[in-house]
């Protein structure tokens, strides 16, 4: 996500834009505050590490919005995507690796990751007020890959997903990142030498710097300055075990997670689910490219699984660039 040098801007230009979404219910009720939580290191392990985090209450709010962020951003860039939510509770926080509190902490790119999101809904659900009320999951990128892992674990973890551009697993990204990878011989681009062995021992620990690096050349954000040590996940296999409502974004010209594995993982969820393929420019720029009807689409999603009316629509709505509203294809 193109977050990383443009933060106030894309945050002001969120909130001019968003402003008059929530300003039929104003914010009487709103409430603010810090909040810490503690997640589970890593499988196996008894210790536990500090999560950081802002949640936003509402008193007539029907459900609780997670807002997850990608790789290389933290809560702060991803605090403006709460006024697509005017109407509920939203609880935003760091990812391990990311933010505050990342001191011995590594970023594994949605492995580990999951310990953090099972913390974060069983912080939720031990608010009085917050405990009966269903939990809906916003995520780009490895936010969303996460969240599928996570649900794929705890089918009870939430009641529906927006997953803009979930990778399919993260041996795909490494994939990638080896393709972008040439040697420049005679005027001539060539493959690596070994990429083959990369691509094949590439969660082992003495490859790992060469990991950081792709991450480096996929992702635009310099891997070696964010605590990283990449470890597989399967989401396009996970999904299948995935039951709740779950709309899937994805833009045509995403160059690092190609609208293609979107769509397989789509293919493989078995649940109601929506598929929205936008002419966004680059990776998670559906957002920009219908700033508009992307805050319409999420909240009304969340909107239909709170009130039991997505339950009586199709199952399956397939939809190309901006036919949001109109028949699907």
């Amino acid at each position: 996500m193109k977050f990383k040098n443009l933060t106030l801007i894309y945050s002001i230009f969120i909130f001019l834009l968003c402003i008059d979404i929530g300003s039929k219910n104003g914010d009487e009720d709103f409430v603010k505050e810090s909040v810490t939580f503690y997640a589970k290191k890593e499988e196996g392990s008894n210790e536990r590490i500090a999560r950081k985090g802002f949640l936003v209450k509402r008193r007539k709010a029907p459900a609780t919005v997670l807002i997850l962020h990608g790789y290389g951003i933290n809560k702060f860039d991803v605090a403006p995507f709460r006024l697509f939510f005017k109407d509920f509770n939203c609880l935003t926080f760091d990812f391990r690796g990311h933010g505050e509190n990342i001191e011995d902490q590594y970023c594994t790119i949605g492995h580990d990751e999951v310990f953090d999101l099972f913390a974060a809904v069983d912080f939720i659900r031990s608010q009085e007020d917050l405990k009966n009320k269903p939990i809906f999951i916003w995520a780009p990128s490895m936010g969303a890959s996460t969240a599928i892992e996570a649900q794929s674990i705890d089918p009870n973890l939430c009641q529906g997903m927006f997953l803009d551009a979930p990778f399919p697993s993260s041996e795909e990204i490494l994939k990638k990142g080896l393709e972008k990878m040439k040697v420049a011989i005679l005027g001539y681009e060539f493959n690596i030498p070994g990429s083959g062995l990369l691509e094949k021992y590439g969660f082992h620990s003495y490859v790992q710097p060469v990991i950081k690096f792709l991450l480096k050349q996929i992702a635009k954000v310099d891997a070696m300055k964010i605590s990283t040590f990449v470890k597989p996940i399967y989401p396009i296999e996970s999904i299948k075990k995935v039951t709740i409502p779950c709309f899937f974004v994805t833009c045509k010209n995403d160059e690092k997670i190609p609208p293609e594995g979107v769509k397989q993982i789509f293919n493989n969820h078995p649940g109601i689910k929506r598929y929205w393929e936008t002419g966004g420019r680059h990776h998670c720029d559906s957002l920009w490219e219908h700033p508009e009807k992307y805050a319409e689409t999420v909240s009304k999603f969340f909107k239909d699984i709170a009130t039991g009316k997505i339950y009586s629509q199709e199952k399956e709505i397939v939809i190309y660039d901006n036919e949001i509203g109109g028949d699907s294809k």
